[in-house]
């Protein structure tokens, strides 16, 4: 949402511009709506208000998004310009930290489960389980260990 703000500002087109103001109004609209939706659900024919609301935004007689992004949300994003993308830096310098973190944990624990030790125990714990299975199935051998019991006949 961000960069459609910056292409907005830039005046890329009257298409472009008229499409992107659409598109950041529906996202502000809602990401205000995920945090007070369960308040508007109260409000009878919310639904049909708000499709009306949606139909304002996308007419091209009335140009309803633009009109709304460049009375509301322009002076707002612009007053506030700075501190936005501070936290926008924020945000994507934490997740840069923690995908990195996470990586260098993964790449660690695929190590240590491709050790030689774990393989040994992985391979030992399937055989016994073979084992335990033919048991129960009346079958005392290994089905590998049957066919080489055949072949040595």
């Amino acid at each position: 949402m961000i960069q459609s703000i910056k292409v907005i500002e830039k005046k890329h087109g009257e298409e472009t511009t008229k499409w992107l103001s659409f598109w950041t109004v529906f996202g502000i609209f809602q990401t205000i709506e995920l945090f007070i939706g369960f308040i508007l659900a109260f409000i009878p024919y919310y639904s049909i208000i708000r499709i009306v609301f949606f139909v304002y935004l996308m007419a091209p007689q009335t140009d309803g998004a633009q009109t709304l992004y460049k009375s509301v949300f322009q002076p707002f994003l612009k007053k506030h310009e700075k501190e936005i993308q501070n936290l926008v830096d924020s945000v994507q310098t934490r997740a840069t930290e923690a995908s990195t973190e996470f990586v260098s944990s993964a790449k660690s624990a695929a190590q240590d489960l491709g050790s030689t030790e774990n393989i040994l125990k992985a391979a030992s714990a399937a055989q016994s389980l073979n084992k335990e299975a033919g048991e129960t199935k009346g079958d005392p051998q290994d089905p590998v260990e049957k066919e080489a019991d055949k072949e040595d006949q």
